[in-house]
């Protein structure tokens, strides 16, 4: 089998008996799936099959004690009903690992997971229908250049997603301490240029480890949607992410390129990670090559077979103007989810 430039032997079987190639036979071998459970009487005496991982209940944890939640980031947390904690009975149920408090029904949730319910607003929640109701759609349709004003000629320095007719998302640390001026839409059949009425960035936004880089911009004017111009749907699922992506940024010789990544496990990214990576970062890497080449400012899309794009992580942005960032694995961004 042969999987990121390496070769790992996997045997199948047991040849039997057939004849030498050349006489068009075929040949008979012995396949070991059908003798898994002999093997496992002979080789391991005293496996033992289980349902899941093992679940431990903290009897000296009581409802409303404080905890330390059991995934890789160590948060402080507190024992709440489960119920008031969806985001982590959500990965309990895809994962299998939680820790309960005093009962089946109360688990230590993160401090900022404690009543988590997310709210959708009706223009998110109805993109998918939207983008797939218009016909014949244009690349780069639902991305913007974002720009500022400087001594009369305008300066592009990052790129952004259509949201809403009045809405785009953007990184944070595209935005910066100064409002941007106007937005530009990528398709060259719209020239008009989209006033901005204000800008947001997250208010935890950390400039040293670039968690929560995630920013809005508003319009004066709204986008009508069209083959040249439509939103981007957000990838709201917290636990699972589309393995393989395009990576979309700017081009020097056209509005926009891409290059296709793979998601990695946050866990396999830590190994060559110099900090801890927040749970709200991403890693990606080009299986073609040692090294991934990240696109500044560039976006992760997932397009699914109906057409729909998601926008799944965005880069951050450490130089001006139109640059990439070599890195020796992989590549970081911040996840929409």
């Amino acid at each position: 089998m042969w999987r990121e430039s390496d070769d790992y032997p996997v045997t199948y079987g047991l040849v039997q008996f057939g004849r030498d190639c050349g006489f068009g036979e075929h040949s008979v071998a012995t396949g070991f799936a059908n003798h898994l459970d002999w093997m496992k009487s002979v080789l391991l005496p005293n496996h033992t099959e289980t349902n899941g991982a093992p679940q431990f209940l903290d009897d000296a944890l009581r409802e409303g004690d404080r905890c330390i939640s059991d995934d890789n980031y160590r948060r402080e947390g507190r024992c709440v009903a489960a119920s008031k904690c969806p985001r982590k009975w959500k990965q309990f149920l895809s994962t299998g690992k939680v820790q309960f408090c005093s009962s089946s029904t109360v688990i230590c949730c993160p401090l900022d997971d404690i009543g988590s319910v997310p709210h959708i607003h009706p223009d998110i929640a109805s993109c998918p229908d939207v983008v797939r109701n218009i016909r014949s759609k244009k690349s780069g349709g639902s991305l913007v250049h974002i720009a500022w004003v400087q001594y009369r000629n305008l300066q592009y320095r990052c790129m952004g997603s259509i949201l809403t007719g009045n809405l785009v998302l953007t990184s944070a640390s595209c935005l910066g301490e100064v409002k941007p001026d106007v937005v530009r839409p990528f398709s060259d059949k719209i020239n008009y240029l989209f006033r901005v009425s204000a800008s947001l960035r997250h208010q935890a936004y950390n400039t040293i480890d670039n968690s929560n880089d995630i920013g809005l911009v508003g319009l004066i004017d709204s986008f009508l949607w069209s083959p040249d111009v439509y939103p981007s749907c957000l990838w709201t699922n917290s636990t699972h992410t589309p393995l393989v992506l395009d990576m979309v940024f700017p081009s020097r010789t056209a509005n926009s390129d891409y290059k296709q990544v793979l998601a990695m496990y946050n866990s396999d990214c830590q190994r060559t990670n110099g900090y801890q990576l927040p749970e709200s970062q991403l890693c990606v890497r080009n299986s073609f090559e040692n090294h991934t080449c990240v696109g500044l400012p560039s976006v992760l899309y997932w397009k699914r077979s109906d057409g729909v794009e998601y926008v799944v992580g965005l880069s951050t942005l450490t130089y001006s103007g139109l640059e990439m960032s070599f890195d020796s694995e992989r590549g970081q961004w911040n996840s929409i989810s």
